[in-house]
């Protein structure tokens, strides 16, 4: 919610600067058009004439001036606007340490004040069963799946080479495997729906449940720990979601005078675990 206000905020703000430039160029030539107006009406016509000849056109200048006046108030606006999304974003980002240690009352209280309305827009999508060792695994230990690339798989492969097993079930290289094994993981998908490029399942996963019983899965897990990593898939799917809150003065870090018009409202629309945000 708070990146999408903040990017409506910013595009908005473009907005009013650019009414403001443009209102400028405006006055500035309404003043010049005023000013030849005056000079020729001296010259060929009598004061009151001349008086007479540019009261439209001042009209027309005061009319401008008072649209750029407008222009300036929601610039000022805007900007404040700017400064309530950058707060709640920073706020945002608090959230997400600090949350997870809240309490359930806590908890409550933060979405009393969001004022949040949750509707299910369909179905709830069923469960892909996976092997539970597998995710079990990340999960017990918090972790996520590590990217294997040239470089992780360098700081494994020893590991793998140290405990090779030259058979007709080892034909599949282990790099392979491993990359089957953490796809499977990321994914939640069956060992039989995994891509064929990887190999038959069979084999997947005798080197697989071989390789958890050696104790050789956890080591090669263990010396990938601090590398680059994807999250696990959410064990149970989440149905799409219509979320709907509005922003509480009180969760802002800075309270701005008018507390009142700090409030915003988005949709957040869930397909599936994707969400996309609509602020008004």
């Amino acid at each position: 919610m708070a990146m999408d206000w903040l990017d409506m905020a910013t595009g908005q703000q473009g907005d009013h600067a650019q009414r403001v430039a443009e209102l400028d160029q405006k006055i500035e030539a309404q003043d010049e058009a005023i000013t030849n107006m005056m000079i020729v009406a001296a010259k060929s016509w009598s004061p009151q004439a001349a008086a007479k000849a540019t009261k439209a056109l001042e009209d027309e200048r005061e009319e401008l001036v008072k649209l750029r006046e407008e222009a300036l108030a929601w610039q000022a606006e805007g900007e404040l606007a700017q400064q309530r999304a950058h707060d709640l974003q920073a706020l945002a980002e608090v959230a997400k340490t600090r949350m997870k240690d809240m309490t359930a009352a806590e908890k409550a209280e933060v979405c009393d004040l969001l004022d949040l309305k949750v509707t299910l827009a369909g179905p709830v999508p069923k469960k892909v069963r996976a092997d539970d060792t597998l995710t079990a695994w990340f999960h017990s230990r918090d972790r996520g799946v590590p990217v294997l690339d040239d470089s992780t798989w360098a700081l494994v492969e020893p590991l793998f080479t140290a405990s090779e097993r030259r058979s007709r079930a080892d034909r599949i290289p282990h790099r392979q495997v491993l990359e089957a094994v953490l796809t499977k993981a990321r994914t939640g998908v069956t060992w039989k729906e995994l891509p064929e490029r990887y190999g038959k399942t069979a084999g997947l996963t005798t080197r697989y449940q071989r390789w958890v019983a050696s104790g050789l899965f956890e080591q090669a897990m263990d010396a990938l720990a601090e590398c680059e990593s994807t999250p696990l898939p959410d064990l149970y799917p989440l149905p799409p979601l219509l979320v709907e809150g509005k922003i509480d003065p009180r969760l802002l870090i800075r309270v701005p005078e008018a507390p009142e018009q700090t409030v915003t409202r988005a949709r957040v629309t869930s397909q599936g675990n994707s969400y996309a945000a609509v602020s008004r």
